[in-house]
């Protein structure tokens, strides 16, 4: 239950991390297309990270129903 937590925690730091990143530097015509590799890389960690939060979450729950 722990790691799935702790994975849940970073997988929202890193949303927040992207989110804040996009209001310093902006969206503007010129910069959208150099920033979408690193929104593309941190939408992946995200979902990487909720999956295997989900995992071990589950993994957790059987180990208390046994």
């Amino acid at each position: 239950m722990l790691i799935a937590s702790i994975t849940a925690i970073v997988g929202v730091i890193t949303v927040a991390i992207l989110i804040i990143g996009f209001f310093v530097v902006g969206l503007d015509e010129s910069l959208g297309e150099e920033l979408m590799l690193p929104v593309i890389i941190g939408l992946l960690l995200f979902w990487i990270l909720f999956i295997s939060s989900a995992i071990y979450l589950r993994k957790s729950y059987n180990s208390m129903g046994k």
